[in-house]
């Protein structure tokens, strides 16, 4: 059986240098996790704090993590909207997509900026 994690924290070793990406969703596969590379990616968490290749990244657990996170904006985010994942693991504010959580402040692209989570949902 896999360690239990508290708060909605795991550390998994990341697939790629994941240094500088914290705020990126990621997915989880056999070899780790990685930054997401698609707008409908199954993603299980942000990172925290990026590890290199083969080191440890700890990520926050989408639907377990307690506490607001710094998101990567991937384009204008406005306080109050819906964060939409992109191709490239940051979130911006489009109509429809893969929601993983809500805006607590606006911002720009390439910032972090803070957001609360939510468990993945498809927005038609």
């Amino acid at each position: 059986m896999a360690e239990r994690k508290t708060r909605g924290i795991a550390a998994f070793t990341a697939a790629a240098d994941q240094t500088g990406k914290a705020g990126y969703c990621v997915t989880l596969s056999a070899s780790g996790v990685a930054v997401a590379t698609g707008a409908t990616d199954n993603v299980v968490g942000v990172i925290l704090d990026g590890g290199e290749a083969g080191a440890k990244s700890d990520v926050a657990l989408l639907g377990a993590y307690d506490g607001t996170l710094a998101f990567k904006a991937g384009g204008v985010i406005t306080a109050g909207s819906r964060l939409m994942l992109k191709a490239d693991g940051t979130v911006d504010c489009a109509a429809t997509g893969l929601c993983v959580g809500v805006a607590l402040e606006s911002a720009v692209a390439d910032e972090l900026f803070e957001g609360a989570p939510r468990s993945p949902v498809t927005i038609a």
